[in-house]
């Protein structure tokens, strides 16, 4: 689950300027180190957001019992969403432009988008494995594709899951903080990269 977002920050034009007449390498470090400190409130603020369950059972596999198959089952332990919220700040940066993600990509929440943006009233079968679903932008939730009358027979009716946001309330709730941060650090490593310039080029001069 994932979607872009940009900021314009003030000022960052002028500290662009001042980072390359020091050198590319040193303002994409210093870039991607005030990126992961302003990100750290948001991620704690998407941690507390998250929905915590008392835990639930899911299928791991089957077993022979008396000469019938039969299904096994694990418990997933509560917080599970919460302990897989990560910032990722990938190594290789696409076109001098350095993307952070906020988010979940594991499959062990694969419900993560279920959660945060709802789903429509549907249908439950036995094969609820091989049911496919879509993100309606209409609606904001997530939809289940039609299926036949052939398909349905033995399915019960769901209530749909109202939408938790969490990631979403994360970022507006700490957007302020992340400005503020990125700011300073930004600023603290320029003023450390001059610093090192100039006495590099005073030694160079003796």
């Amino acid at each position: 689950m994932a979607s872009d977002i940009s900021f314009d920050i003030e000022g960052l034009r002028e500290m662009e300027a001042a980072f390359a007449e020091l050198g590319q390498n040193i303002g994409n470090k210093a870039l991607r180190h005030s990126i992961r400190q302003a990100s750290k409130p948001m991620l704690e603020a998407a941690k507390r957001n998250a929905p915590v369950s008392s835990g639930r059972s899911v299928k791991s596999g089957t077993k022979v019992v008396n000469g019938v198959r039969k299904s096994t089952y694990k418990k997933v332990p509560g917080g599970t969403l919460r302990a897989n919220i990560k910032f990722r700040l990938p190594r290789t940066n696409r076109n001098n432009r350095v993307t952070g993600f906020l988010g979940l990509r594991s499959r062990k929440v694969y419900y993560a988008n279920w959660v945060h943006f709802g789903t429509q009233p549907h249908n439950v079968s036995r094969n609820s494995k091989r049911e496919k679903w879509y993100f309606h932008k209409g609606s904001g939730t997530w939809k289940k594709y039609k299926r036949s009358a052939n398909e349905l027979r033995g399915s019960k009716p769901v209530k749909g899951a109202k939408a938790n946001p969490f990631l979403l309330r994360a970022l507006q709730q700490e957007q302020a903080n992340f400005f503020r941060i990125f700011q300073a650090e930004m600023a603290k490593k320029l003023k450390t990269a001059q610093r090192k310039a100039a006495r590099d080029k005073k030694r160079a001069a003796m």
